[in-house]
């Protein structure tokens, strides 16, 4: 909602003054926003007290800039199920050009927050598969396939060994 009210800012002109900012998420028929009042299809984001001081908009674009300079290094970090203090962006975070925070996970309130990956199962495995003998070629049935990099990243699963 922050990059919403940023781009209304720009399109109208500094001086505008912006009503207010709202998400609609239309499976659910509601409109999500924090400044106006809540009612049958509206919900009331409640802002943390500890987020009043903070420069939401400038954390976002600290961010992109900390992020985008990874890829443009051909960089790309893999961080799920870290501990946040240890991972390099984390460490990146200065007073000076303050970026997003992590999210820790719901029950490991070290570890970096995982939507799509569960501490407590196995990594991606197939019961059964075939892979090629290295010295032969030739291939082994009911095997077992090589086990796979922990991902939240969906376009990556199946894809990192």
């Amino acid at each position: 909602m922050e990059l919403y009210k940023e781009a209304l800012t720009l399109h109208y002109g500094p001086g505008s003054k912006i009503a207010g900012v709202a998400y609609y998420l239309f499976p659910k028929m509601t409109l999500y926003t924090v400044d106006f009042p809540e009612s049958d299809h509206i919900y009331h984001v409640q802002r943390k007290t500890e987020d009043d001081n903070r420069t939401l908009l400038n954390e976002i674009k600290n961010s992109y800039v900390y992020r985008r300079s990874e890829l443009d290094r051909g960089e790309i970090e893999e961080s799920e199920l870290t501990e946040i203090d240890k991972i390099a962006y984390t460490l990146a975070n200065d007073a000076d050009k303050p970026l997003f925070p992590l999210e820790p996970d719901y029950s490991h309130n070290i570890l970096k927050g995982s939507p799509y990956v569960k501490v407590d199962k196995p990594p991606f495995i197939k019961k059964s598969g075939w892979k090629k003998s290295p010295t032969t070629g030739e291939i082994l049935a009911n095997q077992e396939v090589i086990k796979e990099i922990k991902t939240t990243h969906p376009i990556l699963k199946g894809r990192l060994v």
